[in-house]
């Protein structure tokens, strides 16, 4: 089976994701990028202890990780960066950041594992 039929088979909800453009600096003054927002189909499952073993140099770099998930999606997440914030992804009217996010190809097909924790900003 294909990997997106194997996401669109086991979805657990359809989730609105906000991405925020790259701040700009106009005239010594940072300003926040527009906001856009689009839905994507997506599994999401809580971290293993597998999966914080793997992936320990990942969580190492956010704060509150005590209860990290992954995001399996046709859709690329974009992670934070020096030049960039977050995309956040919103699960039961809560906000969830982008911290780590990986490309998986298989026979033709891609799919992203994104890994998220909430956000601690509301």
């Amino acid at each position: 089976m294909a990997l997106p039929a194997v996401i669109q088979r086991l979805q657990t909800d359809t989730y609105t994701i906000t991405r925020n453009a790259t701040p700009t600096n106009v005239q010594g003054r940072l300003v926040p990028g527009a906001q856009s927002f689009f839905d994507i189909i997506a599994v999401i499952q809580p971290f293993s202890q597998r999966d914080r073993y793997t992936y320990q140099t990942a969580l190492d770099g956010v704060a509150h990780n005590e209860e990290p998930r992954i995001v399996y999606s046709e859709e690329r997440l974009i992670a934070i960066s020096p030049t960039n914030s977050s995309d956040q992804v919103t699960i039961d009217g809560e906000l969830w950041s982008v911290f780590h996010s990986e490309r998986w190809d298989y026979r033709g097909d891609t799919y992203f594992k994104t890994f998220i924790t909430r956000d601690e900003k509301l």
